[in-house]
């Protein structure tokens, strides 16, 4: 019995899939594209400090089958060219370093009181306040 290989789910692509995305079999050109496409958002969002629009989970979920499928490819592929490898490359340490900016736990609506106080002599201040998010 044969193993039955699929095609890359990009609109018109024949290539043959060697990688996926979200369920979403893609061929090396359209993995590499859709992952340097999402990356590119992510960066966008945490310059405008809007990360927290972003589902961790499905952040980290692209993060590891980004990495780990890149690896995969830059170690396997026989017919890579260099502008391929170096891509791929770059999205490892680009991944590697957006996933490095998402929180491990979500945040908590807890408040705690806290009270800070200065003791310098001639500027002492003392202000009581509690959290609302940790």
């Amino acid at each position: 019995m044969t193993a039955e290989t699929e095609n890359c789910s990009a609109s018109g692509c024949w290539r043959t899939a060697t990688a996926s995305l979200e369920d979403r079999p893609l061929c090396r050109k359209h993995f590499i594209d859709s992952c340097e496409t999402e990356l590119e958002a992510y960066q966008r969002l945490l310059k405008e400090t809007r990360l927290g629009e972003v589902s961790p989970e499905s952040a980290r979920r692209f993060v590891n089958q980004c990495t780990q499928q890149a690896d995969s490819i830059a170690q396997g592929a026989r017919d890579l060219d260099d502008s391929d490898r170096q891509r791929l490359v770059n999205l490892i340490v680009l991944a590697a370093e957006f996933g490095r900016h998402l929180r491990r736990s979500p945040r908590k609506e807890v408040s705690i009181a806290v009270r800070l106080r200065s003791e310098k002599s001639g500027q002492r201040w003392e202000e009581k306040t509690e959290t609302k998010v940790i």
